[in-house]
């Protein structure tokens, strides 16, 4: 924030991005049983070989939460081609995914729940 006496007052540095490339950051959630450095290997191939997915600066896949069921991976990449379908580049990431884990017998994480009935209810 900039009080409006040092517009006029001093010099003021606009520290926005000259181009118009934006970072998303996509949620990743794997099985425990997993090798971490694999999944962050694996992500940043995925990243880097994606359309749209710029190579400066660089993709990172960072590992956010870590417990003995999932690890919790994000995703960030730059784009300039999907500043309006997000979506879209999710999408063409999160079905390569799908395809490598696929491919390499792992798993995504599925959260679990569980489900009471009583003993005399009617389906």
């Amino acid at each position: 924030m900039v009080p409006n006496s040092q517009f006029v007052t001093a010099q003021v540095v606009n520290w926005t991005r000259a181009d118009n490339s934006i970072a998303l950051n996509f949620p990743v959630t794997i099985t425990g049983k997993e090798e971490p450095q694999i999944i962050k290997r694996l992500l940043l191939e995925i990243a880097k070989s994606t359309a749209g997915v710029l190579s400066e600066p660089a993709p990172q896949a960072l590992l956010e939460e870590l417990d003995a069921d999932k690890m919790k991976f994000s995703l960030q990449v730059w784009t300039k081609n999907h500043l309006s379908t997000p979506n879209v580049l999710k999408s063409n990431l999160n079905f390569e995914l799908a395809n490598r884990l696929r491919n390499k017998n792992m798993e995504m994480s599925i959260p679990q729940s569980t489900n009471f009935m009583e003993k005399n209810a009617t389906i």
